[in-house]
């Protein structure tokens, strides 16, 4: 666990390296707090099960001051759980953006969510 001073310190020497220059840090830990606009390219390697935690990490570097367009990557392996896992994602993802901004009504999405509140932590249906 890294104290949020030795944090700082690890970000502003991030910040102020030329060239490429890699960061890495846990979802949660970058999650809150950090403004890391000398990244440009933010890479989740390990899938998080709640897409709110993935994004509020991506916005770290999403942050003023930010001058050149980010591109989020994230890896996993197609045909094992770690792509059910990225397709769960996606799908959360959209439900909670349809919540947000609103949606056409269907009787389908009002079903969407009604089984994405069914799914179990294990990710079993």
């Amino acid at each position: 666990r890294t104290d949020i001073g030795e944090r700082q310190n690890i970000i502003d020497r991030f910040t102020s390296k030329t060239g490429s220059a890699l960061l890495a840090l846990n979802p949660k830990a970058a999650g809150t707090g950090l403004n890391i606009t000398a990244a440009n390219h933010v890479i989740h390697y390990n899938l998080e099960w709640n897409p709110a935690t993935e994004d509020q990490a991506s916005a770290r570097a999403y942050r003023r001051g930010q001058e050149r367009p980010v591109t989020i990557h994230r890896l996993f392996l197609t045909g094992t759980v770690e792509e059910t896992i990225n397709e769960r994602l996606e799908r959360k993802r959209e439900i909670a953006d349809s919540a947000v901004v609103g949606v056409t009504g269907k009787d389908s999405d009002y079903q969407d969510i009604m089984n994405a509140l069914r799914i179990s932590p294990r990710g079993q249906d």
